[in-house]
């Protein structure tokens, strides 16, 4: 059988939230056919999406209408078969080998795949057997079953004629009169977003409705006009959008996040791209710090800019809608600069809520150093109303740091445990204004205070911190801060003096967020005076575990979600996956006799995480950001290895100026010496603040 050269033409218009997935699964599942994106005029990042999806890839620009732009694709497309697949859709892997198969009989003409939706339900489940049957029985095949055709036919019957409706239809019925129309196995996976939005029997009705008109020869573009006027939400549509436990958009979000990551980082454990798109913090918002710190991760202008509410919040407004829009609708987003608590605290409250408002839990960056009366007022309106239900803060302590009020020059780092139990028990006592907190404790860590590590650890394990997070010292660029011989230490022996505080091996495998090299994490819970990780790394059924949660939970959003809602969407996946109960059951009978019975019954579990971030000095992050800018490898093994670093960042940071997101430590090392001399030009310092 001679091997047909197939080429996918796929129409696209604003297509930002599901292009790279879908390109990324054509090129991994179809290396060997080529790929035609006809464009309709998209006005959002599609394009550049699919230039870093599919750099080979070829981009046409047609007028809007899927059967202008498919005419237009297929125009540019060189192969013997065309194949439409729509920007929603997802082809089985199998699916080439059962055309080519059908293919081979030349009375076959074309035709598409069995339908089936990406999510269940009874009317959804009839409008598969309704579509599937029609298809097989009349031989009418609309674009959500992957239509597949013969160019000959294809240019014979005058392609799909520039309709921009029905195009589906009236090729499909044109085809029937020049040979065999089929319906192949396996079934074509087709996004249910239009039911999800419009709700799905109006949706069907007005599907029905739309060919009643075409077929008493309503013109295509009235039509069009009347399926795509806009409806209103009705309040029962609405609670349904908010009880399903996946949102599309963030589905979508988690493919682009899993294409964009090299392959070295497409790990078991990865978590990026497949429960969370990464981390993100603001930039050149508060630049300014009222402490002093040996090493400092910002450049020399830094203190000489003035804090300035209406520029922060412009500023955060502008970031996070850029985030939003570039990395979905869901993310961890850290409100950071110089220190927080320097703003007031309705500007930092009006930060927060724009945070939110873009979808992002938002966690504030603080040395500590600041009065109750500023974090009460920060959860508190003036009217004495809770402005928040949870404030989280990452509170930075180390004896690298100058000018904390009590203790200017800490002598070593066990001298500063009450300033962290103070910090606590100030967010703790929100919580008789109905203010939940959660405080992550970090610190930098250079040979001075490496083997007072452990001491930290064993500290801060009862004091009620949510996460201990520990930063070896990198140079970022300001040089009045840095010793050559922070570098006396490595990543392995800050994570070994991490382990030696908790008591046990703490596994960075097993959860990876991003690159290892750069981010090791451990979860698990705190039971008195004792941490127990969550799974263990040598127990295959943990592993088994860790693998169904990201194949059945993996895109369900936990972080900012009312307990009540998502226990209704956690119920919903165990309808849809009673084996989920099966396997969080045996894991919890594992972990309780793991832990002990007794030690269970007489602790309440809390959830305590270990993070190291290692960050990437700027001589590295420099030469390596330039290369990569201009789509270059370099030959280097260290700056090679930092490109693949940057590739698989966590942490990311927003410039709307220009539209880009970069990896922090691209802004730290590279970017923010020129942003905040500019910052310092435009907002001089006070004679107040000198």
């Amino acid at each position: 059988m001679t091997p047909v050269r197939v080429s996918i033409v796929v129409p696209v218009l604003d297509e930002q939230e599901r292009v790279a997935g879908l390109l990324e699964h054509l090129r991994t599942h179809f290396a060997g056919c080529e790929i035609v994106v006809a464009d309709g005029g998209s006005t959002d990042h599609t394009l550049d999406l699919v230039a870093r999806a599919a750099p080979r890839a070829t981009v046409v620009h047609a007028p809007t209408g899927r059967g202008r732009q498919g005419d237009a694709g297929a125009a540019a497309a060189t192969g013997d078969v065309l194949w439409f697949v729509h920007a929603d859709t997802r082809p089985d892997p199998a699916s080439l080998a059962a055309m080519a198969a059908a293919l081979a009989d030349p009375r076959v003409v074309g035709g598409g795949f069995r339908l089936r939706f990406d999510r269940g339900g009874p009317a959804l489940r009839w409008l598969e057997w309704t579509s599937n049957v029609r298809a097989r029985r009349l031989g009418w095949v609309f674009g959500d079953q992957a239509m597949f055709v013969r160019r000959r036919h294809f240019d014979a019957v005058g392609g799909f004629g520039g309709l921009v409706l029905m195009e589906d239809l009236e090729l499909s019925r044109r085809l029937h009169g020049r040979g065999r129309v089929v319906v192949l196995d396996p079934p074509c996976v087709a996004s249910a977003r239009r039911f999800d939005e419009h709700g799905t029997v109006r949706m069907i009705v007005r599907m029905q409705w739309c060919k009643l008109l075409y077929f008493r020869g309503v013109p295509p573009e009235e039509i069009r006009r009347r399926y795509t006027a806009p409806r209103r939400e009705g309040r029962l549509r609405a609670l349904r959008r908010r009880l399903r436990p996946v949102d599309p958009a963030f589905a979508d979000a988690l493919a682009r996040r899993w294409a964009e990551l090299p392959d070295g980082a497409r790990t078991p454990g990865q978590v990026l791209g497949r429960h969370a798109v990464g981390c993100e913090g603001t930039h050149g918002v508060f630049p300014r710090c009222d402490l002093a710190c040996t090493p400092c991760y910002h450049s020399r202008d830094a203190n000489r800019v003035r804090v300035d509410g209406p520029h922060t919040l412009a500023q955060v407004e502008a970031q996070m809608a850029l985030l939003h829009r570039e990395r979905g609708p869901v993310a961890h987003a850290q409100l950071i600069g110089g220190e927080v608590t320097l703003l007031d605290p309705d500007d930092h409250a009006a930060a927060l809520e724009i945070m939110r408002r873009h979808g992002r839990e938002p966690m504030s960056m603080t040395h500590g150093d600041v009065d109750p009366d500023h974090l009460r007022r920060l959860a508190l309106g003036p009217d004495g109303r809770r402005r928040f239900r949870r404030l989280s803060f990452a509170v930075h302590v180390d004896s690298l740091m100058y000018g904390r009020r009590g203790i200017p020059r800490p002598p070593d780092e066990r001298s500063l445990t009450p300033y962290r139990r103070r910090f606590v028990e100030a967010m703790a006592a929100l919580r008789r204004h109905g203010v939940r907190s959660f405080v992550a404790h970090t610190m930098t860590v250079t040979p001075a205070n490496l083997d007072q590590v452990p001491d930290v650890v064993r500290d801060c394990l009862p004091l009620g911190f949510g996460m201990l997070s520990f930063q070896p010292a990198a140079f970022v660029g300001d040089e009045r801060r840095w010793r050559e011989d922070y570098r006396d230490h490595d990543a392995d022996a800050v994570w070994a003096r991490i382990e030696s505080g908790a008591g046990t091996r703490l596994d960075p495998t097993l959860f990876q967020h991003g690159d290892v090299r750069c981010n090791r994490v451990a979860y698990g819970v705190r039971l008195g005076d004792r941490w127990f990780p969550l799974l263990d790394g040598d127990d295959p059924r943990d592993l088994a575990v860790r693998d169904a949660f990201f194949r059945h939970l993996g895109a369900v959003t936990f972080t900012g979600v009312p307990p009540a809602l998502l226990a209704v969407r956690l119920a919903r996946v165990v309808a849809r996956h009673p084996s989920v109960v099966a396997v969080a059951a045996g894991w919890l009978a594992r972990t309780v006799r793991r832990v002990g019975p007794r030690r269970v019954l007489r602790h309440r579990p809390r959830p305590l995480t270990f993070v190291m971030h290692s960050f990437m000095d700027a001589a590295d992050v420099a030469p390596a950001w330039a290369l990569t800018r201009r789509g270059e490898t370099a030959d280097d093994p260290r700056v090679r290895a930092t490109q693949e670093r940057l590739a698989a960042c966590h942490y990311a940071m927003a410039h709307p100026e220009d539209g880009t997101i970069v990896p922090a430590c691209v802004q730290h090392a590279v970017l923010d010496p020129a942003e905040n001399a500019a910052l310092r030009r435009l907002l001089p310092l006070s004679e107040r603040d000198r």
